[in-house]
């Protein structure tokens, strides 16, 4: 993201690493950002905004050094791609609310491979709890997933100087 933004001219002042609840591994995060979060989140903005005001000149900033490996690795596609079941009533908001028209009116139990980015914003929408990631290896990579990333993380913050 910072060198996204940095490439279109803007200056990166502050950059942070906040928690929230996994769209593919909910229990990876769970009930995240919590009061302390955001606590750590308002601070974050406070600071910033104190060092913004210090400021008198954003075009010599030093670059900001945050974490991550560069070059970086393509992303490869997700295999994990929720349906529904049984349970669904064909109300259709799976299908008004997925990014990329994955789900058809026609059949919304079933997702398009093609298109579908693995968001889980169907899974989250769903009213019957119909929708959700199944088979055996989204069980296998759960199992192994939650294991390595239960534990809780901190957000982290980095500034420019």
């Amino acid at each position: 993201m910072r060198d996204i933004v940095s490439a279109n001219q803007f200056a990166v002042l502050s950059a942070g690493v906040f928690i929230g609840q996994h769209s593919i591994f909910p229990k990876t995060g769970a009930n995240r950002p919590d009061s302390s979060d955001l606590i750590t989140a308002q601070h974050f903005g406070e600071v910033t905004k104190m060092k913004l005001e210090e400021q008198s000149e954003l075009s010599n900033l030093p670059q900001i050094k945050v974490k991550g490996n560069f070059p970086y690795k393509e992303a490869k596609p997700i295999p994990l791609i929720p349906s529904g079941d049984r349970n669904c009533t064909v109300c259709g908001k799976c299908v008004r609310n997925c990014p990329t028209q994955a789900i058809s009116l026609e059949n919304p139990r079933k997702t398009d491979k093609t298109r579908c980015i693995s968001c889980g914003r169907c899974i989250y929408v769903c009213p019957e709890n119909s929708r959700q990631f199944r088979g055996i290896l989204y069980s296998m990579v759960y199992k192994k997933f939650t294991r390595t990333y239960t534990d809780r993380k901190e957000p982290e913050m980095f500034y420019s100087y």
